[in-house]
């Protein structure tokens, strides 16, 4: 037993390794090329760049995690393999699956850490690194005020709202449509406004008309006015919650989002995808491993480390093209939400513990 826990150390220790230099290699040359590519045009003050890609990093970190364990398991167990270690570790009674134990294990823990840690800032990280590239370096503050505020669509109460255009920093919405329905859900009113301006709750709504409908047998009736005071309890921070897209909200946050939107009567199918999907790519990395840990055993004749990787990588395309896809059949309501983003996952768990387990060892 003393002996098998020396090897799970030993195994941990190169993985870990492994690890920690890839996601430097991949993260210094993605931001490299993306420095020559997009910044190295913009003429700002280094210390603008310094904090861009401080923001940045975090989010190529998170979306790069999973090819780094993929590429750092592959490493590890053909480096075991080339030294004859694991013949070794197979005399011992240990299987392939038993020795990759320790990296499958590393991986699940990174993965639900990062998801967790990502879940609590990432938000916020990209919200701030948005703002330094539009305000900032390319001078375009508007931007980067109007960016995914456009077209919201808002319930709260008996109120339903639909505001063309949000300038959250200014606290104005623009092409304001306010629908109040009455508790068995009859239009009562319908409030159009150019323009809003919203404080503590408060809504002073410019330049619009005011349609009220009585019941069936009265005609509705429509007054123009120039200044409308209203208060409505939605301050311009739980709309410009609401209107943000999927991809830059947190899970609460994106739950709280569905139920408003369902409790409305809208489609919420696309974001019920994108709700699944932030918990599914926790176990991209998991996925990875699995494909590569068999294909990490070939003979060193056949082309050693160098041919372990691009069939691993090739696989890697294979199973981001069936992830991919099944979002996208989520989102248009083709598939249940959840099984579009579980069931590649799932069937490529299955495929890869298939692969393991069929190496007998």
């Amino acid at each position: 037993m003393e002996v098998i826990n020396i090897i799970d150390r030993y195994i941990l220790k190169q993985f870990l390794l492994f690890f920690v230099a890839s996601l430097i290699v991949f993260v210094t040359l993605f931001l490299t090329i993306d420095f020559i590519t997009n910044v190295s045009r913009i003429q700002v003050e280094l210390d603008i760049i310094a904090k861009y890609y401080s923001y940045y990093s975090f989010e190529i970190l998170y979306q790069l995690m999973p090819v780094a364990c993929l590429m750092s398991t592959v490493f590890t167990i053909s480096s075991l393999n080339k030294n004859n270690e694991l013949i070794v570790m197979f005399s011992l009674g240990m299987s392939l699956l038993r020795v990759s134990l320790p990296v499958i294990i590393s991986v699940t823990l990174i993965s639900l850490g990062v998801f967790f840690l990502s879940n609590e800032f990432m938000t916020t990280v990209i919200d701030k690194k948005n703002y330094i590239w539009y305000a900032q370096m390319k001078k375009r503050p508007w931007m980067y005020s109007t960016s995914k505020q456009e077209n919201i669509w808002y319930r709260s109460g008996q109120n339903i709202f639909n505001i063309n255009l949000l300038n959250a920093k200014e606290a104005k919405a623009f092409g304001v449509t306010v629908y109040t329905m009455s508790l068995d859900w009859r239009l009562q009113q319908i409030l159009q406004a150019k323009e809003a301006q919203i404080a503590n709750g408060q809504w002073t709504l410019e330049r619009g008309t005011v349609t009220v409908f009585y019941d069936e047998a009265t005609a509705p009736i429509a007054e123009p006015f120039e200044q409308r005071m209203l208060t409505l309890g939605e301050d311009v921070i739980d709309i410009k919650t609401s209107s943000k897209a999927s991809a830059s909200m947190g899970v609460r946050e994106l739950k709280k989002y569905i139920e408003r939107n369902k409790e409305a009567g809208l489609n919420t199918t696309a974001f019920e995808v994108d709700y699944h999907s932030k918990y599914s790519f926790v176990f991209t990395a998991i996925v990875m491993v699995l494909l590569g840990i068999p294909f990490s055993t070939s003979s060193n004749r056949s082309g050693g480390i160098l041919m372990n990787l691009q069939i691993c990588l090739l696989l890697t395309l294979v199973y981001w093209a069936i992830y991919s896809s099944g979002l996208t059949l989520g989102r248009y309501g083709s598939i249940p939400p959840m099984l579009a983003a579980w069931g590649p996952n799932l069937m490529m768990i299955g495929f890869g513990y298939f692969l393991i387990w069929r190496q007998k060892k």
